[in-house]
């Protein structure tokens, strides 16, 4: 059965990060791409940083920590096997496109991550989504987009610096062949009573908080970014 709205999350938890606004919207269905569980005796380094001992236990976790957070919002979700970057041998590049097929072929809408800065799965996710459904929209995926803050005509000035993160916003975008004339930015600014929704969700990820918060403040998690036509 199709679902309305498909949001690809490369990890656990960045639909929540970065799309709240689509999941608390009505039938919803999140596609954990990179969800399998490596063999035991593995520690990937991202797991290591959050004080991880095993890594097969701490996607078990996060798998848990996942569906307590979408429940909050009313969202169905389904988990690929296929194995986090930390995880894979060097070499090993994945093609989604093929996982991804039978979840993205009948949706409405498909959301897709831009693949800004940090993580390749990130952006393996967009590629594939884009070779499937080219008329996918794309959205900032957080916290990673605002590592050194946000554009002001996302946030409207607030915590405005010098830094030009349009500019690498943009160039991103353009460096993975998306045309940026034929999108429009929408900015979805949640109000205080949906962005406590959302953070009461983002605490659920309680191994992964931690983490998160120290790349970017939680208070960036207010505003969410869309690309669509």
């Amino acid at each position: 059965m199709g679902s309305r709205a498909v949001v690809l999350s490369p990890q656990l938890d960045d639909a929540v990060l970065s799309c709240w606004h689509v999941l608390e919207g009505g039938d919803a269905l999140v596609v954990n791409v990179f969800g399998g569980e490596p063999e035991p005796g593995v520690i990937g380094w991202w797991d290591g940083l959050t004080s991880a001992t095993s890594s097969a236990d701490r996607v078990r976790e996060r798998r848990r920590e996942d569906g307590e957070a979408l429940a909050l919002a009313g969202a169905r979700s389904v988990t690929l096997d296929m194995l986090d970057q930390q995880y894979r041998r060097t070499g090993q590049r994945p093609a989604p496109a093929e996982a991804l097929a039978g979840h993205v072929g009948d949706a409405a809408v498909v959301f897709a991550p831009a693949g800004f800065f940090i993580g390749v799965d990130h952006r393996l996710v967009r590629t594939a989504a884009l070779e499937l459904r080219p008329n996918a929209h794309i959205y900032a995926d957080q916290p990673h987009a605002g590592i050194w803050g946000l554009p002001p005509w996302v946030t409207g000035g607030v915590g405005e610096s010098s830094l030009d993160v349009d500019a690498a916003w943009r160039r991103s975008m353009r460096d993975a062949g998306v045309d940026l004339a034929s999108r429009r930015a929408e900015v979805h600014e949640l109000d205080d009573e949906t962005f406590a929704r959302k953070l009461e969700a983002v605490r659920c990820y309680g191994s992964q908080v931690e983490a998160l918060e120290r790349e970017a403040p939680l208070e960036q998690l207010r505003w969410e970014v869309t690309w669509t036509f």
